[in-house]
């Protein structure tokens, strides 16, 4: 059971932690170059629910092979060929395998979980291997252990609660500003399965004269009314300049409340540290 729980365990966690993920967190081991943008790859794909169109930009490489570029957005093919046109010139980092590629810059890219956890793992097996060289050495690595997970799980959710959706709770520090709306109506969209889908296409005007469409989460209809063509609204403008309609939303005092808990769990991981640090009295 010491060896599963002091060794097995967060040897497997940190192997986890660095392979799960789209790119995985090991990516960033990966061999960077600079590749262009060549053409897009159209695949049909069963959700489920029905088939769905997918569009994912294909880049080329140095090497001269032809490579994915795994992105987000790949069911419109629209949003794909704008924000990735042929002739775009950029860094990325080529799988091993050589089957794909991710960009250089890619958002998802989450290093920081990865290294909270493999921080955690390396105390327990710190304490794994102390354990057969002191008194007591089972009792540390258990309270160690609980120790390190206490310090891991609040970091990793604050990080990932404040982070988390569209807009994320860090929007509230976003700047706002007052917009001018230019267009608003309601379209419609065909989805898997040939079900219709209707939502707002809202677009807006910033002060510097440059526009965007409005992110809401408020259904079409009622969106479409309250953001009427010539009004002004206040809006929350994103680090990539996207507008996002202002308020709180549910996740946002989820995050809040993990901003109360979080800084007592992680004390209480560094007390339990404290605590099995203590009896470290090497035995005769």
């Amino acid at each position: 059971m010491r060896i599963l729980l002091g060794a097995i365990v967060p040897l497997f966690a940190i192997y986890l932690a660095w392979s799960i993920g789209s790119p995985p967190p090991k990516a960033v081991f990966w061999q960077t170059v600079s590749a262009e943008v060549t053409g897009y790859a159209d695949e049909r794909i069963e959700t489920g629910y029905g088939q769905v169109q997918t569009t994912t930009p294909q880049v080329r490489t140095p090497a001269g092979e032809t490579v994915r570029l795994i992105v987000e957005g790949v069911h419109d093919g629209d949003a794909i060929r704008e924000t990735w046109p042929v002739g775009m010139k950029l860094d990325v980092r080529v799988k091993p395998s050589g089957d794909r590629a991710y960009a250089g810059g890619d958002p998802r890219l989450a290093v920081w979980y990865a290294a909270i956890i493999t921080a955690g793992g390396l105390i327990i097996l710190g304490f794994f291997l102390a354990s057969f060289f002191v008194e007591g050495g089972s009792t540390q690595l258990f309270i160690g252990g609980i120790g390190a997970c206490f310090l891991m799980l609040p970091l990793i959710l604050l990080r990932f609660m404040w982070g988390f959706g569209d807009p994320p709770p860090l929007s509230l520090f976003w700047p706002s500003e007052t917009v001018e709306v230019v267009s608003s109506e309601v379209k419609e969209t065909k989805w898997a399965g040939g079900r219709t889908v209707k939502y707002p296409e809202i677009e807006v005007r910033f002060d510097d004269g440059t526009q965007a469409r409005l992110e809401t989460d408020k259904a079409a209809q009622p969106a479409v009314d309250k953001f009427a063509v010539a009004s002004r609204h206040a809006v929350k403008r994103s680090p990539a300049s996207v507008p996002y309609e202002q308020g709180l939303r549910l996740h946002f005092f989820i995050a809040f409340f993990m901003s109360f808990i979080g800084p007592v769990a992680f004390a209480a991981g560094c007390w339990l540290i404290y605590r099995a640090l203590r009896p470290s009295t090497v035995s005769h």
